[in-house]
């Protein structure tokens, strides 16, 4: 744990103090251990193993992995099968649903980690560390953690036989069939989920020259998340769901030159290069409207955000251009809103860095 300001080694972001966490590097000899647990209010068992082990002279690697398995959860879902009547606003007939209760535990956890660690020491001045770790991670309600507990009159106000209280307990639908089956990131089936992937690589090159050493510390990550959740947080007649998906990567690239004098004063001089791309789509179900003229996935969307920058009109497809704007630009992020026919647009700033949508 180190205080005070630290942003010459861990960026802006590092002005009050960084908790830095450094995972093992390979040894120079054999190692590995397997490691079992379970966690009784999750009801989740887990395992960790771990394996390390000098490939040659100056070559070793080291393969670490968790998974767990969560059978229950911190929180109870209430819901009861809700019927609902959908309108077509294209004068089609009026559909009657049922969204089914989500499942009764949540949120069910699944979890697998890898990592992987190559060192190379080809001289007493030089070292090359490379890591690669992986993670993916699915829930089976994305919204389980939020818990009306808070409100004027003591009850739920969509709800009002439900007292609001810190119990874990929610109301919570899945999608019907009908409504899933073209709705953008949502599963044929209607269930409610999450599900995270990402993964980063990390190479780090030092080169000893005496009273200077050399650094370059290149970095790539990379990351997507899906869900659909109900997110009304209770359960009501006119349902609101909301499917989304957000992918995110980061390249960066830092070179350093530190002295290493046995006097007072050391000098280090340095430079980072960083680029980003951010691309968040999200679609909303509200209102108990459709539209069956509209193609079949945007027949039950109520509105859906296009995150292309300075777009002049509304892209529906998945599948648009991609547009690339630099540092400080203005953002427009134009809204479809299927009662009002037209476009809303809001602004606003990214600041120091550079981005793309697609």
């Amino acid at each position: 744990m180190l205080k005070g300001p630290q942003a010459l080694f861990f960026g802006k972001n590092a002005t009050a103090g960084v908790i830095s966490i450094s995972t093992a590097d390979p040894g120079p000899s054999f190692e590995g251990s397997t490691r079992v647990g379970y966690e009784f209010k999750a009801e989740r068992p887990y395992i960790e193993q771990m394996i390390s082990a000098p490939l040659t002279d100056t070559l070793g690697v080291r393969v670490a992995l968790r998974a767990s398995k969560m059978m229950g959860g911190y929180s109870r879902n209430y819901a009861t099968a809700q019927p609902f009547t959908v309108t077509d606003q294209a004068g089609g007939p009026v559909q009657n649903l049922v969204a089914l209760p989500g499942e009764r535990r949540g949120p069910k956890e699944k979890e697998l980690v890898g990592r992987i660690t190559l060192k190379w020491e080809p001289t007493d001045a030089i070292t090359n560390t490379f890591k690669f770790s992986a993670n993916e991670t699915t829930t089976n309600d994305g919204a389980w953690n939020n818990i009306v507990f808070s409100c004027a009159t003591g009850f739920s106000t969509l709800q009002p036989d439900v007292p609001c209280k810190r119990d874990w307990k929610y109301y919570h639908n899945q999608m019907p069939t009908e409504i899933a089956e073209n709705f953008p990131f949502a599963r044929d089936d209607g269930e409610l989920y999450t599900k995270y992937r990402s993964y980063q690589a990390t190479n780090n090159l030092e080169w000893s020259l005496g009273d200077i050493t050399l650094t370059s510390l290149t970095n790539y990550q990379n990351q997507n998340n899906r869900w659909l959740t109900d997110s009304d947080y209770q359960q009501r007649v006119t349902q609101i769901y909301v499917g989304s998906r957000e992918k995110w990567w980061a390249f960066s690239e830092e070179l350093r030159a530190q002295t290493n004098y046995d006097g007072p004063v050391n000098v280090m001089v340095g430079v980072l290069y960083q680029k980003t791309k951010l691309q968040s789509d999200q679609y909303v179900y509200s209102g108990n409207v459709r539209v069956s003229t509209q193609r079949p996935e945007w027949e039950y969307v109520a509105f859906g955000k296009d995150p292309t920058p300075r777009a002049k009109r509304f892209r529906p497809s998945r599948r648009s251009p991609g547009r690339s704007f630099p540092k400080s630009s203005s953002v427009g992020h134009p809204l479809h809103a299927r009662d009002q026919g037209q476009f809303l647009r809001s602004s606003g700033q990214s600041p120091r860095t550079d981005q793309s949508s697609e």
